[in-house]
């Protein structure tokens, strides 16, 4: 695996997680 590739995959995993985060804001909301 190149780097490149490797900073695409960090990338999208942040992305991930951040959308976790305002998944779990929003539940806790609920």
């Amino acid at each position: 695996m190149t780097e490149k590739q490797a900073e695409k995959i960090i990338e999208i995993l942040k992305q991930i997680l951040r959308e976790l985060e305002e998944f779990h804001r929003e539940y806790d909301q609920k």
